[in-house]
């Protein structure tokens, strides 16, 4: 699946600079949709147990400021 990956960093005047790049193999097919078949398949091997039900996880919210109107 996985042709190669790139990972460079640069760190100047106090910040950082990244690059992540993958290329697969198949490209005849979009990298999205390999992407997705590929985390669907690696969720496939792990156990029930460790899976996580989204209604006992508690969420704390932000309140944002509503945006200011334009004239």
């Amino acid at each position: 699946m996985w042709q190669d990956a790139v990972v460079y960093g640069d760190f100047k005047g106090g910040t950082v600079e990244s690059l992540f790049e993958v290329n697969l193999v198949d490209k005849t097919t979009n990298s999205l949709k390999q992407l997705n078949k590929y985390f669907d398949q690696l969720s496939l091997l792990r156990p029930k147990h460790h899976r996580v039900d989204m209604k006992d996880v508690a969420v704390d919210t932000v309140s944002v400021a509503p945006p200011m109107p334009v004239k």
